[in-house]
């Protein structure tokens, strides 16, 4: 019987310059994990010209077979 593991995160950068393609920042990590990088003031700017503004938001890994 195939052991079900827990789901992991990954962080990703979306940027409002529809010009910048979205990257991914960090990978493996918890919910808790993901969620806390999330809630950092430092991973969002709104600051200068909007083509730099960015936040982090977190999505599920996709599980690998």
């Amino acid at each position: 019987m195939k052991r079900r593991t827990a789901p992991t995160y990954r962080i990703v950068r979306f940027f409002r310059d529809p010009e910048k393609i979205n990257r991914v920042m960090k990978r493996g990590l918890t919910l808790a994990e993901a969620q806390a990088h999330c809630r950092d003031p430092k991973t969002s700017s709104r600051e200068g010209d909007w083509r730099t503004w960015f936040f982090d938001g977190y999505e599920e890994e996709p599980r690998r077979k």
